[in-house]
């Protein structure tokens, strides 16, 4: 292959007769007649709009990155660069007939321009699964009966009732009386246009204005030409020509300036949304001053208050000021737990967003995990780990860990600490008899009246099977058994009831102090025990305390 030669346009007029256009891919010469010189400049114009759209099509067929909508977006620049050079061979006829024949070359191109460039944005925005066999038959149904009724018009005259050259100008332009479809096409193409425009603007709304610049270069690229038509259907053009191929020179520097700067290409936002608002993360993305500049659906869920209202403003009017402050004094990531009003976990995230350079922070990214279940698995081990499963009090494990806290304590500040211990009266009996099931609902029924006269600082655990034990900080002997003759009365006067059967459960109780210098917890513990075991000898159903060196009584 020889050395290739570098892309260039070259414009000259020659004599006021034509215009030679070459460059590497492109050699034009369009001749025009020297009667209608004076609207050379508009032809340059044209062409000069046909070459840059050319160049744009061929450099986003040879661009490498692809996204979704790429062919919509391929066809719908070719369909524009047919539109335009057809344009600029009909101002540049020498004769009606190539006139007319130039204007239906045209309508290859102009009549599909509109609905694809709708697609385009169509899929732009999203809304791709809107675009079905179906409702692109729709779509292309009206600019393909337009197309045949241009080309066929000398049979019908539907499209154009007469066509003649324009009586104040020199130059072979064309005039003609419309015809029933060009106001079908007139209106189909504008309605095109203008739900593009509603579209973008929709989305523009949606995205919160993060590509604000690629939207604004897309509406831009849309509303110019609507204008120009609308100028050109009031009779306010020059020569009554149309100026909408002229207009689309700036709509094909438009899209080069989406491609270059913004990366049309790369990143276009409904990418960028279908991953940022499908994430189950909540994020929130913040400038240098913390500031709300984006957010997501999910963000939505953790700050019911976010709304489009908030953009630009300070976090701190949406969270916590001091986690806030926590998290921010950042030169790395920091991470922090927070629970929410709305009993929701979150493991939160704050990482710098840095300059390409990696010199200079310029945002933030916070995202909320949601981990109200893993915390509340969490809590289920603990209380399998901490708690008995059938009573929901503390397994014995846990009670001699939270006794022994309570044990020390009491011997460093020299207070108080008495301990109960008691145990269900012929328990064997009512499993043989009952069935275990009941036995099971015998045990929950005397932790249900234990807990309801206990004091709320105590601690109460399941020692044994039908064995339980009471930690009373605090309290002294006395004021023990008097608690323990309270739950007694309590079992012998509230029977357990299930269903038909109704059954009287007791229990024997001890209780002992803690002596100072002394005991440990398990010598208090065995002098609570020794204290139950006389009560189940002289006839259960009674509480017995260790008054003091293992002298054992019963209360009262």
């Amino acid at each position: 292959m020889g050395e290739s030669k570098p892309t260039y346009v070259r414009f000259v007029q020659l004599q006021s007769v034509g215009i030679l256009i070459q460059t590497d891919a492109v050699t034009l010469w369009i001749g025009v007649n020297v009667m209608s010189s004076s609207i050379f400049p508009f032809i340059v114009i044209n062409a000069i709009s046909g070459v840059l759209t050319l160049i744009l099509f061929l450099y986003a067929i040879f661009k490498k990155e692809t996204f979704s909508f790429k062919p919509a977006f391929l066809s719908m620049i070719g369909m524009a660069v047919i539109y335009i050079f057809g344009h600029v061979f009909e101002l540049a006829s020498r004769s009606l007939e190539e006139a007319v024949f130039w204007v239906k070359f045209q309508y290859l191109g102009l009549a599909f321009v509109a609905p694809t460039s709708l697609i385009v944005v169509m899929h732009y925005a999203g809304l791709e699964k809107y675009l079905t066999r179906k409702h692109l038959f729709l779509i292309y149904t009206i600019p393909v009966i337009m197309l045949i009724l241009c080309w066929t018009n000398e049979f019908h005259r539907l499209f154009y009732h007469s066509v003649h050259l324009h009586p104040h100008t020199s130059a072979h332009l064309i005039d003609f009386e419309v015809g029933p479809w060009y106001i079908v096409h007139g209106c189909f193409t504008f309605g095109s246009l203008f739900v593009g425009i509603i579209v973008l603007l929709w989305y523009f709304r949606q995205t919160k204005s993060v590509y604000w610049r690629q939207i604004s270069i897309l509406l831009l690229a849309f509303v110019l030409p609507v204008l120009a038509s609308f100028l050109y259907l009031m009779g306010y053009s020059p020569y009554g020509m149309d100026p909408v191929p002229s207009v689309m020179c700036i709509t094909s520097l438009l899209y080069f300036s989406a491609i270059v700067s913004t990366r049309f290409f790369k990143l276009a936002p409904v990418a960028r949304n279908h991953i940022f608002e499908s994430m189950l993360d909540g994020v929130l993305v913040l400038n240098r001053s913390l500031q709300i500049i984006d957010y997501n659906g999910s963000a939505k869920l953790v700050f019911n208050q976010l709304n489009p209202t908030s953009m630009g403003k300070p976090i701190e009017e949406i969270w916590a000021v001091e986690l806030v402050q926590k998290i921010s004094d950042i030169n790395g990531k920091h991470e922090v737990e927070w629970a929410s009003d709305n009993q929701k976990h979150y493991h939160v995230k704050m990482t710098p967003l840095m300059k390409r350079d990696q010199t200079m922070v310029v945002g933030y990214t916070i995202v909320f995990r949601d981990i109200t279940n893993q915390k509340q698995i969490e809590e289920r081990l603990k209380e399998l780990a901490y708690m008995d499963g059938l009573t929901g009090i503390f397994n014995r494990t846990h009670f001699l860990e939270k006794s022994e806290e309570q044990f020390v304590q009491a011997i460093q500040s020299g207070e108080d600490l008495s301990l109960i211990i008691f145990d269900i009266d012929h328990f064997k009996k009512v499993n043989d008899t009952h069935g275990h099931m009941t036995g099971d609902l015998a045990i929950c029924h005397v932790v249900e009246i234990g807990k309801s006269g206990l004091p709320t600082d105590s601690i109460f655990g399941r020692f044994g099977g039908e064995e339980f034990i009471v930690c009373l900080p605090g309290m002294n002997m006395s004021e023990a058994g008097k608690i323990a003759e309270t739950i007694r009365l309590c079992f012998e006067t509230r029977p357990m009831v299930t269903g038909t059967f109704s059954h009287t459960i007791t229990a024997s109780f001890g209780v002992a102090q803690l002596n100072p210098g002394v005991d440990t917890l398990t010598t208090l513990i065995q002098r609570a025990d020794q204290a139950l075991y006389h009560s189940k000898e002289n006839g259960r159903n009674q509480v017995t305390t260790d008054w003091e060196q293992g002298r054992i009584s019963r209360p009262g």
